[in-house]
């Protein structure tokens, strides 16, 4: 093969196109026979598989484009040996004496048709084999995986994609077994495992590495139990293919206990959309990736190469033209002032003013002296051509320069921090410009395009040219600054007066849903959640819940308590004949309270309309121990009124009989007739609540959606799935329903402590529902909270009950003080105002903080998902440390 390479070489060199052909088509004629060397030594003589003695055009073709494709690299710490380099690379197999497992290994091998995901060759993602041409598809992989088990002697347990089941259990097996038998057996192995074998073994054998050493090493080192990854950290398992595709791929591996479904991904570029070529859909592989490349500054320089090599450099690519956008700048930004940061603001940007043929401009170096990748002292400097500087007041022009490793070769940016300058490839940015939005963005109105257009207005009135700042140059700069402002989520998300309760937990939630969304068609997709194995049944129905059951007693009592509405004889009569056939408690008690009249007594008429209604009797005699107490007393005839302690712990818990004894101190002690309705009315009320739930024996992998943050409420449980879900159930008569945005989601449900700290929120995809607020408390509260205020607390303790209403027992529900007015139909027990323990809570505080979050509905409304959710957290972050403050 290597003689007629020169001859090739001499005719490219100003040799007239009829030599070159000539020349070209002897070389491929002598490369019909001659041998092929693979990486494991193995010499194959004869005729080149495919290949005729008269190649034509379309073979010519093939060959010369196989030519340029990349050096092999089947390892990641070398290079294939010289004589192997591609350049006279046969075209594809179409006929050979080989078959099968065979050819496949060949094909594999000759077309670098795999990469091994780390050193020890735990995940092998290889192209797909068709046995039809014998050849391998363009874009079809499997992946091939083995851990070392030790049975009888140490062994390679092997498994592949296309066999999910042998996978699952196999990866999920101890790493020491008591017998061998069970694993897939050569006979059940797919032609995948065969082939991957074949050429792992041969790679074992080079590297002096087995089964036995790789167990030991492992063992020794504790990640035995996560081997299908073999490190818990991301430089693992993602990864450049090799072989000439068309585009570049990368394979991703991810842990087999994070993501069950498809543990490995290939991802291509394609139309400046992702998409992931094992999986057909959106998947988990999609999505991380999409996450580091918006931060990129999180990971390690080897995983920066990759995904800088896959997304082409470019992070942004404006609309109106070829201007690439990309965020060089790496360092966080404080977003707090210091000392250091004030003195550098009232500096203004500076640097290094050089003079080049009387225009002064300024040059700014990179100051690194060591690289960050190997250690190795940085001593080259590349210096780029000059890029327009934008500060709020000026524009002023700078040469960027940049390092260069001699050791790796890894190149390092200048970053900008310390001239208070952002880095976007072709511009730079001042921190003065984005920080001014930054205070316009948290205290003010102003859109980001507004703001835009007033600093240029500002600039014309400066005399600065502008023409070179754009909307599309501002906007991605404001992106990056806001994906690097050193924040501690986490701290601010968080209050220190709730952490000393249950897992730092609020024990009083203030939520509420606001209509601050994005545009509908710019949601990621993302795998719908799995269910419970099984459906939890009803463990009782909302009749079971009230005490009249009855509607038209229910109108005759509230009649019966309206002077408006006077009751007639007749309709009295029926009342009494009624209630005494249905309700005996209550009929005594209406005997007993009757003055003459068919008009109920005053001091009467609020209780009676509240133990009516419809609704739970839970909500005014919550079954928690303190009115298990009280009630006690009360049947045991003790006068409350002679105890302070026990009378302003009635007032707390049932301010319905608090206010009933207040208008009549006759009624304590309690006489026997109220013992008995209040009797009734106890057992329903502890009814609710007798039945034990089952448990939730469920599948789901519990894995937080993009569109929730909540990063002090992690996600505890699945939300299970309930038999009151496929049902229809007639909605009370207390509705939330408004008209929605044709193109935009509802909204975002916040949930807010009772000191005014926001602990984060949930983007809505359907109109605001109970299900928001009830599957947030029951997937990310270990105990339900004592309290939910909520304008709509009526319908979400329905809603409760209907499902999981041993988790609520101890709830109490109330509606804020500004929404009870709307509630005419509600027990009293529901207006906070009744509740002396809650007097100081501020129930506006979610109404306050939704009003400023629809100050900036004009800018967040049209932004991607990403964008949207950033700019959420850094909006409800400053409000919450200034709600700290406040405190």
């Amino acid at each position: 093969m290597d003689q007629h390479k020169p001859n090739m070489r001499m005719a490219g060199d100003g040799a007239s196109m009829k030599e070159k052909m000539k020349a070209t088509k002897i070389s491929v004629r002598k490369q019909t026979v001659g041998y092929l060397r693979d990486p494991f030594g193995n010499v194959h003589f004869g005729k080149y598989p495919g290949m005729t003695r008269k190649p034509g055009k379309r073979q010519r073709e093939d060959s010369s484009s196989s030519s340029q494709q990349a050096r092999c690299s089947y390892t990641h710490t070398g290079n294939v040996p010289e004589d192997l380099h591609p350049e006279s690379e046969a075209p594809s197999v179409e006929k050979s004496s080989l078959r099968g497992k065979d050819l496949y290994v060949q094909l594999l091998i000759q077309h670098k048709g795999y990469t091994l995901a780390d050193v020890i060759g735990s995940s092998t993602i290889m192209q797909e084999f068709n046995s039809h041409n014998n050849s391998l598809e363009e874009n079809s992989f499997h992946c091939v995986y083995r851990r070392p088990v030790r049975a009888i002697d140490y062994m390679w347990a092997y498994t592949c994609s296309c066999q999910t089941t042998d996978h699952e259990e196999v990866s999920n097996l101890e790493p020491v077994l008591e017998e061998a038998a069970g694993l897939p057996s050569r006979s059940e192995w797919c032609i995948h495992i065969q082939a991957g074998k074949d050429i792992l073994e041969q790679l074992d054998a080079e590297k002096g590495m087995n089964a036995e050493t790789v167990f030991i090493q492992l063992e020794n080192e504790g990640l035995q139990d996560h081997i299908y990854h073999c490190a818990l950290n991301i430089e693992c398992s993602i990864f450049r293919l090799s072989g000439g595709h068309d585009t570049t791929l990368i394979g991703v591996v991810l842990p087999s206990e994070q993501f069950r479904a498809q543990q490995y991904g290939v991802l291509m570029m394609k139309n400046n959309k992702m998409s992931c070529l094992a999986c057909k859909k959106p998947c988990q592989h999609v999505k991380l990736i999409s996450d580091l490349k918006e931060n990129r500054h999180d990971v390690s320089h080897e995983i920066q190469q990759v995904l800088d090599s896959f997304f082409e450099v470019s992070d942004f690519t404006c609309s109106t033209g070829n201007a690439l956008y990309q965020c060089l700048s790496w360092e966080k930004i404080p977003f707090f002032r210091n000392e250091a940061f004030t003195r550098k603001m009232r500096t203004g940007f500076c640097g290094l003013v050089t003079v080049d043929h009387g225009s002064e401009f300024y040059s700014l170096f990179p100051n690194l002296s060591t690289c960050p990748g190997c250690g190795a002292v940085l001593d080259t400097v590349v210096v780029s051509k000059k890029v327009p500087v934008f500060l709020c007041h000026s524009i002023e022009y700078s040469t960027v320069s940049k390092q260069v490793c001699s050791n790796c070769g890894a190149v390092h940016a200048y970053d900008g921090q310390e001239e208070l300058v952002l880095n976007m490839r072709s511009y730079l940015m001042g921190h003065d410009v984005l920080r001014s939005y930054l205070h316009n963005f948290c205290r003010g109105k102003r859109p980001l395009y507004t703001f835009f257009k007033v600093w240029k207005d500002d600039l014309d009135d400066r005399g600065v040219p502008s023409d070179e700042l754009t909307y599309h140059k501002f906007i991605h700069a404001w992106y990056a600054f806001v994906e690097l402002l050193d924040i501690d989520i986490n701290r601010e998300f968080s209050c220190s007066e709730c952490e000393a309760t249950l897992g730092g937990q609020p024990t009083t939630v203030v939520c509420d849903g606001t209509s601050l969304s994005f545009r509908r068609d710019l949601l990621i997709d993302e795998a719908p959640p799995t269910h419970a194995d099984c459906v939890l049944p009803r463990l009782s129905t909302h009749r079971d819940r009230v005490y009249v059951t009855h509607k038209e007693v229910r109108v005759l009592v509230q009649n019966f308590c309206s002077p408006a509405k006077k009751l007639g004889d007749s309709d009295f009569f029926l009342l009494k004949d009624l209630t005494k056939k249905h309700y005996p408690a209550l009929n005594t008690f209406l005997i007993e309270i009757q003055d003459g009249s068919t008009v109920c007594p005053a001091p009467y008429r609020k209780f009676l309309i509240d133990a009516v209604s419809n609704y739970p009797v839970c909500a005014i005699l919550l079954p928690i121990p303190e009115v298990e107490q009280l009630l006690d007393d009360m049947f045991s005839g003790i006068n409350l009124r002679k105890y302070p302690s026990k009378w302003s712990s009635l007032h707390q818990h049932i301010p319905i009989l608090f206010e009933l004894f207040c208008s009549d101190h006759s009624l304590l002690p309690l006489n026997e007739k109220l013992t008995a309705l209040v009797m009734d009315m106890w057992k329903i009320a502890s009814q609710t609540f007798e039945a034990t739930g089952l448990q939730h024996k469920c599948s789901e992998i519990l894995s937080e959606s993009s569109r929730a943050f909540f990063p002090m409420l992690e996600k505890l449980h699945c939300r299970g799935k309930f038999a009151a879900d496929a049902t229809n159930t007639r909605p009370v008569r207390c509705q939330k329903r408004f008209p929605g945005h044709p193109s935009l989601l509802p909204g975002i449900f916040t949930i807010f402590c009772e000191h005014g700290v926001c602990y984060g929120f949930q983007v809505m995809e359907t109109c605001e529902s109970p299900n928001v607020p009830f599957t947030i408390f029951s997937t990310r509260f270990k105990k339900a909270p004592s309290v939910v205020v909520y304008d709509f607390a009526c319908s979400l303790q329905a809603y409760c009950l209907n499902r999981d209403p041993v988790f609520f027992r101890e709830t109490r529900f109330v509606v804020d003080r500004f929404h009870w007015r709307n509630h005419n139909a509600c027990p009293s027990a529901y207006n906070l105002a009744k509740y002396p323990s809650l007097s100081s809570l501020n129930s506006q505080m979610n109404e306050q903080a939704n009003s400023g979050l629809k100050r900036i509905k004009d800018q967040l409304s049209y932004m991607s998902e990403k964008h949207f959710m950033d700019h959420c957290k850094l909006f409800l972050f400053k409000k919450n440390i200034d709600a700290k403050k406040s405190c």
